[in-house]
Parts: structure tokens; sequence; C-alpha cells
């Protein structure tokens, strides 16, 4: 009997341990894209897919700093990629390399012509350089990622450019740009129909504001 009672705990003592060794994941340990990363998609047509990744760091769980950290986030990406058509180019297209540690291609890693396609896709971007203005008017928000209770606590912000979301900022622009002329957000900030995850009043958010909203990604 008292050989039973001193391996009785046992069961107890190692639940303990497991919980104690058990790693939770934030919802932004496995989002797709990393900070400054850009990734191009050539279309049939001949028209680019185009998207860039900006991470930011937030200090504290507060709901004030949250909204900073998203807005810097925002605002970093689009200078990402407004950098890259302006000032990166030049180099890109001088460069033989057809890989680099920032740039991803929508290619079929196993085929035989995989070169050949990142050629293409390389051509067409360099071919923009002349049309960064016109290209960058339709840049929207495609997806985030918000991580304020597990470590680190980050935000990344995905924005893109398609031939949709240019034809959609044309036709926006010509109905209502007296508005947009008045309009204090920047363009392209949120999606139609998104609202904004944060506040701008102080406290600490609990986890369920931790959230990962890629669904633009499917969509785009």
């Amino acid at each position: 009997m008292r050989k039973i009672m001193k391996y009785s705990n046992i069961p107890i003592i190692l639940s303990f341990i497991f919980i104690a060794n058990t790693v939770y994941a934030g919802p932004c340990d496995d989002y797709p894209y990393f900070h400054q990363q850009k990734y191009f998609e050539l279309l049939p047509d001949g028209k680019m897919k185009i998207l860039v990744t900006a991470r930011e760091d937030i200090a504290v769980n507060d709901a004030g700093i949250v909204t900073v950290a998203m807005e810097t986030a925002g605002e970093l990406a689009r200078a990402e990629m407004s950098r890259f058509m302006l000032e990166e180019t030049g180099r890109y297209c001088e460069s033989t390399d057809t890989t680099t540690q920032t740039i991803t291609y929508a290619v079929d890693e196993n085929s035989p012509n995989k070169n050949t396609q990142i050629e293409r896709i390389k051509e067409r971007v360099c071919s923009l350089a002349n049309a960064t203005s016109a290209l960058l008017t339709g840049v929207y928000e495609v997806a985030r990622c918000v991580q304020v209770n597990e470590e680190p606590r980050v935000v990344y912000i995905t924005v893109g450019v398609s031939p949709d979301s240019q034809d959609a900022a044309a036709r926006l622009s010509e109905q209502t740009n007296d508005s947009l002329n008045r309009s204090t957000r920047p363009q392209g900030t949120l999606r139609p129909g998104q609202e904004d995850q944060g506040s701008s009043g102080g406290g600490s958010l609990n986890r369920d504001y931790d959230r990962k909203d890629t669904e633009g990604l499917k969509k785009f």
C-alpha cells in the first residue's frame, strides 16, 4: 500500500512538467511573409501583381501603441514598395542574379523552366519602372497580423497592387476626387468594409485581440 502511494503522484507531476514546457504559438509565428519581402507575380496578360510586407514591433500591450504600430507598418510597407520601384529597380534590373533574399516569385519551384519564368517576371518589373506613379495608385492593404499577447509583440502589414486594384483606384478617383482630397486617411490604408482593429484610447488588450487576417491573400 505504501509503494502505491509513493508513485500515485507521478501523473500529476508529469502533467505540470508538460504544461511548464508547452510553447504556445502566436498567430503571427507562421505569417507567410517577412519584413521588406517583395512578391512578384506575372499574369497571363503581361500585367503584374506585387506584394510588399513590413513588420513593426509593439513595445507594450496597449491599445493606443498597437494602433500606432499598425499605422507605422502600413506606411513602411508602402514606402518599401515605392522605394524599390523608384530607387532599387536600377540595380535589380542590371543584376544577372535571379535570386535575392527579399524577393520571391510566383513560379513553379520544380519546373525546369523556373529561371526563364523568373526572367520574364523580372523583365516586366523593370518595364514598370517608368510608370511608378501609376503603379502605386492602386496600393491597398491585403493582409495583416497582430500579436500582442505572445512574444514577440509584433504587427505585420502586407500591401499589394494588382490590375483590379488599379482599376478600382482609377474609378474611385474619378467618382470621389474631391472627397479623397479632403480625407485625412492615406488612400488604401484599409480595404473597403474593413474596420480599424485598434483604438485611440489606452489600456491593455486581451488574447482575443491577437489575430491573423490573411483572407485577402486568397483573393489577391
